[in-house]
């Protein structure tokens, strides 16, 4: 099979019933560059046996590919593969896996039905979820697209605010959007989809390698983040950066973050209490 030739990169996440927060290893390393994180305000290189989390920016170089399975219960309940040069972000949800994508291709495959396993991968316009699927998400410059591959998936739409609109898709049903466009949907990915889709995630997503253990290990630390590291994610939708002002915070204490993060337009409103406080608000701070 293809996947068996290309990826040796693996991480398994488990989920289990009783813990709110799932964690993922990283089993194996690829061929070209590694996986980067973001962890707090640090940034991390990913290696055999790294330990992920919910909260984590994973970010994948060109030529790198991802695999992460996901468990629950014990049994492997999803697979989601992850395409060179993308970007996500493993958001912390109680009752679901959460995936917001930034830009890249992510192929989701949640396996057989009766794993309760609900897994969701969602771009600025366009989203899905399913518990007994298989779908493929591009987030481009512009535009969302999806790609129902087979089983069960509901497709949901975003407003600028967040809120959804949702449908159920049939399988081989192809959805795009640009902005707040309506949902254009055909039977069947066209050619520039197949054409830019990752060669790999044309075939079936790989379980057996799953069952190579290794010993785990810390990420490498490389610094703490720039800027440039989490700029986009800052200018993220909404209601995918809760708390991203008190965790990024620290890092004003770098005037060139402080710098870099008050010339960007896109971030400055959220901020500007913090960057530039009215007096009022500076007097009522420094009281006990």
């Amino acid at each position: 099979m293809l996947w068996a030739a290309i990826f040796s990169l693996l991480l398994t996440a488990r989920v289990p019933a009783s813990t709110p927060e799932p964690t993922a290893e990283i089993m194996s390393l690829a061929d070209g560059p590694p996986c980067s994180l973001v962890r707090g305000v640090q940034l991390f290189r990913a290696r055999e046996g790294t330990l992920l989390r919910t909260g984590d920016l994973i970010a994948t170089g060109p030529g790198t590919l991802l695999i992460l399975q996901f468990t629950a219960g014990g049994a492997p309940g999803a697979i989601v593969a992850v395409g060179p040069s993308s970007r996500l972000y493993w958001m912390d949800r109680p009752d679901r896996v959460s995936l917001a994508v930034r830009t890249g291709w992510v192929k989701v495959d949640t396996l057989a039905p009766g794993q309760n396993l609900l897994l969701e991968a969602q771009g600025p316009r366009l989203g899905a979820a399913s518990a007994a699927g298989t779908y493929v998400l591009h987030v481009g410059d512009a535009v969302d697209e999806i790609f129902h591959e087979s089983g069960s998936m509901q497709l949901w739409a975003r407003s600028a605010e967040g809120l959804r609109t949702g449908a159920a898709s049939g399988p081989s049903q192809f959805s795009r959007r640009s902005a707040d466009d309506p949902v254009r949907t055909r039977r069947g990915p066209d050619a520039a989809f197949v054409d830019a889709m990752p060669p790999p995630f044309r075939d079936p997503l790989p379980f057996g390698v799953a069952a190579r253990p290794h010993p785990a290990a810390e990420p490498e630390w490389v610094r703490d983040v720039a800027y440039d590291d989490v700029a986009e994610w800052l200018a993220a939708p909404r209601d995918w950066r809760p708390g991203f002002v008190r965790r990024f915070r620290p890092r004003l204490k770098d005037p060139a973050f402080l710098r870099a993060l008050d010339a960007d337009v896109r971030v400055r409103s959220e901020w500007a209490p913090i960057l530039h406080p009215s007096p009022a608000s500076a007097e009522g701070t420094g009281n006990p």
